[in-house]
């Protein structure tokens, strides 16, 4: 497989879970939380090691019944994975509508058909379709489920996923040798600046922002190796603590606005 691999924790095996037994029994799989807790990527993690071809679709309030109609018409005939992100943004009626798509669809491969009517056409059906949506219940802006959809899909909650352990794994990859120590160090970080800093439309100390600094730890510590020179290095701890810090800097300063640089500082 290509790119980065998902780290493996209990809320993926939870989400991959369901989202098999879903395959199983020929439903939906549906995953809801807020946001940057990895909806999105389980989906495509789990396409991935499944060998399926796997598409994500961002939806929004111009998605109309014809527009889904059409997305599931492909899905069927080439046997992707479909995700659709955000799916409960699209309007009620909408909603309405998509679960009578969706319901042909299943019943198409409960009963193993050859062919199905979509959208007043007969398309091939590929047994391996799958059909995915993610949601962030609460948020302004999202509609509420009617029952008839949501009982074609079967949901799991994903919570806020164990920081600490993707940390470690990620900074271990990474060649990091102390990072069992380390990655609690980052992430309570992240957590101090979320609590204390002043609340900025552009500032991110989420998830998507602390791989964003794991991912570039290894290239860090190369780089720093590279130019004090790698056998001249005796406490190993403390170089990949200033290489952590330096990135960390890096890559939190440049956001601040004036009155929270103090406060990094303090942190």
């Amino acid at each position: 497989l290509s790119g980065e691999k998902l780290v493996q924790t209990p809320l993926i095996d939870k989400s991959w879970l369901n989202l098999t037994q879903a395959l199983h029994f020929r439903m939906g799989g549906s995953l809801f939380g807020p946001a940057g807790t990895g909806k999105t990527e389980s989906v495509k993690a789990l396409g991935a090691a499944l060998g399926r071809f796997v598409l994500v679709m961002n939806c929004d309030e111009t998605f109309d019944f014809g527009a889904m109609g059409r997305l599931f018409c492909g899905l069927c005939q080439v046997g992707a994975f479909g995700c659709f992100d955000e799916f409960n943004r699209l309007e009620e009626r909408i909603l309405s509508a998509v679960s009578q798509q969706i319901l042909t669809i299943q019943r198409g491969l409960l009963e193993r058909q050859q062919r199905i009517e979509l959208v007043g056409r007969s398309i091939r059906l590929h047994e391996n379709v799958g059909i995915f949506v993610t949601m962030n219940p609460g948020y302004e802006g999202r509609s509420n489920l009617p029952d008839n959809l949501k009982n074609l899909f079967r949901s799991a909650a994903m919570v806020v996923p164990d920081k600490k352990l993707i940390a470690q794994v990620m900074l271990y990859s990474q060649g990091i040798v102390h990072a069992e120590d380390l990655s609690g160090k980052i992430v309570d970080l992240f957590h101090m600046c979320n609590a204390k800093m002043s609340k900025q439309s552009h500032y991110d100390f989420d998830l998507r922002a602390l791989k964003t600094l794991l991912s570039s730890a290894g290239g860090l510590k190369r780089q720093a190796q590279e130019a004090v020179g790698a056998g001249s290095i005796e406490d190993i701890a403390g170089f990949e603590t200033n290489v952590l810090i330096k990135g960390t800097c890096n890559n939190i300063l440049p956001k601040l606005v004036k009155q929270d640089l103090t406060v990094f500082s303090d942190i």
